[in-house]
């Protein structure tokens, strides 16, 4: 089901002293990294009370980083009944730890192998190298193309996701 969430857009300039734009009210939706929601959360311009989901991608990587003690804190701040859901390209025992702290009732998927980091083998993996100023060409040749069911298109920078999503309609 389809419901419309309350979300505020909230903007931090990369000064050594976080300035967030304020959040009036609770929101439903918040997409940030541990530690900036954090920053905002001690400022309190964010207000995790009314959150219905909490998403924890890329967990191990997360701890790999270092940033367990701030997830706790986030799922502190999470009091309101909510989802959870936990993604992890790997299973190690903190993970696992993390899995049975915050999950209620979990189920568990697993694609490929389980105790071995290898690609899965009914997924076709291209890497394309090119320059900055190929890529939109690129992804949009590869979309006319066509012939596969999924595509996964990555990029560390968000405008540049809006500019390919914008190839997609």
């Amino acid at each position: 089901m389809i419901k419309n969430y309350e979300s505020n857009l909230i903007q931090i300039k990369q000064t050594p002293t976080p300035t967030p734009t304020p959040t009036p009210t609770p929101t439903q939706v918040v997409i940030a990294t541990p530690g900036r929601l954090n920053d905002l959360i001690e400022m309190r311009k964010a207000d995790l009370s009314q959150i219905e989901w909490v998403v924890l991608d890329e967990a191990d990587r997360m701890l790999d980083m270092g940033f367990e003690p701030q997830i706790r804190q986030i799922m502190n701040n999470v009091t309101h009944a909510h989802q959870t859901m936990l993604f992890s390209a790997t299973w190690p025992k903190e993970i696992q730890q993390l899995a049975r702290e915050f999950l209620n009732d979990p189920v568990q998927i697993n694609v490929g192998e389980v105790n071995a980091l290898v690609a899965n083998k009914d997924i076709t993996q291209n890497i394309l190298m090119m320059s900055e100023g190929e890529k939109t060409d690129k992804l949009a040749e590869i979309l006319k193309v066509g012939g596969s069911e999924a595509l996964c298109v990555g990029s560390e920078d968000v405008m540049r996701c809006w500019s390919y999503g914008a190839h997609c309609t």
